[in-house]
């Protein structure tokens, strides 16, 4: 008799070896490769945050040292070459027809060639800001 009957062209997600015997959604053969599967899944995950927290540190810090030198408008050409990424940025409402971006408590507009109108939120607008969402 054969008692290891393979479940129907199932393979571990870690290792890629078939999987025999046990629920017919099984995934992994084994539980070191469970494991090894999840913990690589999980490394993922914090490395995409990593990435995603780093530039948005790097914008609000570009957007800092404008704020510091008085400069309210930039041709976005001369952000991007400093590292700016306009498609990130921690949140985003309207205000009649614009659309004012925020990262953490700075505030611009954005056009296809300018970021404009960078302006520090006072502590009572991020509590109205905050409110509202």
């Amino acid at each position: 008799m054969d008692y290891y009957k393979k479940i129907e062209s199932s393979n571990c997600l870690e290792c890629g070896k078939a999987i025999y015997n046990g629920r017919t959604d099984k995934k992994f053969c084994s539980s070191d490769c469970k494991t090894k599967y999840h913990n690589q899944e999980m490394r993922n995950k914090l490395r995409r945050q990593k990435t995603l927290l780093d530039i948005l540190e790097r914008n609000y810090e570009i957007l800092r040292l404008l704020l510091t030198s008085h400069k309210k408008s930039v041709p976005l050409k001369e952000l991007n070459a400093l590292g700016f990424k306009s498609d990130f940025c921690t949140c985003t409402y309207m205000i009649q027809k614009y659309r004012i971006y925020r990262c953490y408590d700075i505030e611009y507009y954005l056009s296809p060639t300018r970021v404009y109108n960078i302006t520090s939120c006072g502590q009572g607008q991020q509590q109205v800001f905050q409110g509202q969402e």
